[in-house]
């Protein structure tokens, strides 16, 4: 049994810009590196690597659908204090990695095999190069979740423990679902793949929505970093795009019992983005999978109300803390 122990206290939602300015940001700065790397078809993908003070273990944080790392500041700042480093590649069409259409604002990819074999090259030039523990956990948010989930089945033999953070295993339509088929196998098979979904368009100022982010210091930080970064503006996403993930999802439910390793799944009971019945079959399917609800988050529990946001991160510890001291018991 999980003991969920207290790791606080954490950042609050008072005084959080002069906190995330005076303490976060100069402790992750001292301690970060970035970096680029190619990808076998050609593609620069920028990457971040932060060392924790006294590691002894790594996490890779695979972002959801238009993060870049700064978005995630806190929940670094978090793990490197309790002596995890951390490894964040931002994913090819996102922040300062590589677009694959010549609309910089556009969420674009041809297939999710190119975000999962983005990430096993990241974990062989890389996280594997400069982790000095032999312990890798991942951290998965979102549409990271969805190519976390089927990098697990293709490569189980990387990462020791996952967390699943309202990860995107089925999104969430306002239309039926056949019909998100047939517009995106048209446009596929026109080759019109590349071009805006409907109802999707390039990058506009965002309206705050506490069912996304309920701490609306950090919604009105990462408003104010997308303002005034230009790579941090993707917004919509192609037909392609929601097509690839269809396809992904169907391959991962397909093959979920491959994923070998205890994974904690957060689901938010309001999340009005991601299909929270399709995490209830992913957790029937594969092996060892723990599920926590967060009852009044929305689909970025890392910016939830303060209570939960606060056990959420105790959550998070004490679930990667638990399946390290087991690895170190060999």
């Amino acid at each position: 049994m999980l003991e969920i122990k207290d790791y606080g206290p954490y950042i609050g939602d008072n005084n959080y810009i002069q906190d995330l300015n005076e303490t976060i940001r100069p402790y992750i700065n001292q301690r970060r590196c970035d970096g680029d790397m190619t990808s076998s078809d050609g593609v620069k993908l920028h990457y971040v690597v932060c060392k924790a003070d006294n590691e002894i273990a790594a996490i890779t944080i695979f972002h959801g659908k238009g993060e870049f790392f700064e978005k995630l500041e806190e929940l670094v700042y978090t793990f490197l204090k309790h002596g995890y480093s951390v490894f964040f590649l931002e994913q090819r069409g996102f922040a300062r990695s590589d677009r694959l259409t010549d609309k910089s604002d556009m969420i674009h990819v041809n297939s999710y095999d190119e975000y999962v074999s983005d990430q096993w090259e990241f974990f062989w030039k890389v996280v594997m190069k400069q982790a000095k523990s032999d312990i890798k956990f991942m951290y998965a948010h979102s549409m990271g979740g969805l190519v976390g989930a089927r990098f697990m089945e293709v490569h189980p033999q990387c990462y020791r423990a996952a967390v699943l953070s309202s990860p995107m295993l089925a999104l969430k339509y306002n239309i039926p679902e056949f019909l998100v088929a047939g517009l995106t196998n048209l446009a596929h098979w026109f080759h019109k793949g590349d071009r805006f979904a409907t109802g999707q368009h390039g990058y506009a100022p965002y309206q705050y929505n506490p069912l996304l982010m309920q701490s609306k210091p950090r919604y009105e930080e990462m408003y104010k970093l997308r303002e005034e970064n230009h790579p941090f503006q993707t917004a919509g996403v192609s037909f392609d795009w929601i097509r690839a993930s269809r396809i992904c999802t169907n391959e991962m439910f397909d093959e979920a019992e491959k994923v070998c390793v205890p994974v904690l799944l957060c689901q938010a009971l309001k999340d009005e983005t991601v299909d929270n019945l399709a995490q209830h079959a992913f957790c029937s399917l594969a092996r060892d999978v723990m599920m926590v609800q967060f009852q009044e988050a929305g689909h970025e529990i890392y910016a939830a109300n303060e209570e939960e946001r606060n056990l959420y991160f105790d959550w998070l510890l004490s679930f990667y803390e638990d399946n390290y001291k087991k690895l170190k018991k060999g």
